[in-house]
């Protein structure tokens, strides 16, 4: 099957990027700076697997994002969940929501080689089969690796070994692989619906480059950010560009804003990583900001949390607030322990009629999105 990913930060700089999952050929949409390019030669760039070069143009971190399908018989690759960029949750969360995650299969007798991504000699205990997508782990396996096939007593992996061990016994959890199409889907959705309640693109850390805005307001002389919180760019800068614009749409002349001119306000100083941020992504200038015309104002920043769910507990690196992510799996188990009442605002079970349950949000999930929601001023 085909499974879409949607707005990939492509990793690498200047004119050479390289996609984190193989194509389907000719279902990439690559993107630069916003703009759509062209493939082949005499265009903007060419793609062989899944290394791109830019051909017309250079861009910086952070400025070449894709959309393209991948084909896989599973719905995880490389032991990363198929999901926006910038889900709020992933896969293997949500089924320890809905499924036990003590439930296991312990394999003993196996054999694993460095950078293969192939078991051998596994012994399977009686009664109790592995299938094609479960989690795996053991010594020297990557956290979120899961099975892509089973032969025998060789067990192939979504990720290649990091050591060599022979005798081992590895772990699979006991968990149904049959609706991870559907919660991937659910994910997804309900990511876009918590970024849109609280009028945001993401949660999830990217650059945003040439971010315009209208000031509506006589003298306001602060600019509030539509993503944020704010961090430094790869250079330490936290804004790397702010202008104002003359001339006219068609033909506009942007001007930077003087250094002193302007600054953002009320950083923070995070006491585990010691990194500077600013939350509320606010940037006040010395005077006024310009409003003659509509779209007078842009700025380039890193804005959103860092995330690494490869690791979430580790502070330095993955600064998503737990409860957004909360929110999120809320979301996902209730429409999926609910997808076949779709329509129905009550239910009679036994004499009794159970009403209410049709509410998208509990009232402490709508109090967390409360204090996330953009303020216009």
């Amino acid at each position: 099957m085909q499974l879409e990913v949607i707005g990939e930060i492509v990793s690498g700089s200047g004119t050479s990027f390289t996609l984190e999952l193989a194509p389907v050929p000719n279902l990439l949409a690559l993107y630069g700076s916003g703009i759509r390019l062209q493939e082949g030669i005499g265009n903007d760039y060419t793609i062989v697997g899944q290394a791109i070069t830019i051909l017309n143009g250079s861009y910086s971190a952070g400025q070449v994002t894709a959309d393209y399908y991948i084909s896989t018989t599973t719905s995880t690759v490389s032991g990363v969940d198929v999901l926006s960029p910038f889900a709020l949750t992933t896969l293997q969360r949500v089924k320890d929501l809905l499924f036990d995650p003590n439930q296991t299969i312990l394999i003993t007798g196996c054999t694993i080689t460095e950078n293969s991504n192939s078991i051998t000699g596994a012994t399977f205990p009686t009664g109790q089969t592995p299938v094609v997508g479960q989690q795996i782990s053991g010594w020297g396996i990557p956290s979120g690796t899961t099975i892509l096939a089973i032969s025998g007593t060789t067990i192939i992996l979504s990720n290649t070994a990091t050591i060599s061990n022979s005798g081992q016994t590895v772990t699979v959890i006991n968990q149904t692989p049959n609706y991870d199409a559907v919660l991937i889907r659910m994910i997804n959705y309900a990511t876009n619906y918590i970024n849109n309640e609280c009028g945001r693109n993401s949660f999830v850390q990217q650059t945003y480059v040439n971010d315009t805005y209208s000031i509506d307001t006589p003298k306001q002389d602060t600019l509030l950010l539509r993503n944020t919180p704010v961090f430094p760019a790869s250079d330490g800068i936290h804004v790397t560009s702010f202008q104002w614009r003359a001339g006219t749409p068609s033909n506009p002349s942007w001007t930077d804003f003087i250094p002193d001119q302007y600054e953002l306000i009320n950083p923070r100083t995070d006491p585990i990583s010691g990194q500077v941020w600013y939350p509320s992504g606010m940037i006040r200038v010395y005077g006024v900001l310009p409003r003659i015309y509509s779209n007078m104002i842009r700025a380039s920043y890193v804005g959103g949390y860092p995330v690494n769910w490869a690791n979430p507990e580790d502070h330095n690196t993955h600064w998503l607030p737990g409860d957004i992510t909360s929110v999120c799996e809320n979301l996902v188990v209730r429409r999926f322990k609910r997808r076949g009442l779709a329509g129905q605002s009550s239910q009679s079970l036994e004499g009794s009629t159970i009403t209410g349950w049709r509410n998208v949000l509990d009232a402490e999930d709508e109090d967390v999105l409360g204090q996330y929601r953009l303020l216009n001023f």
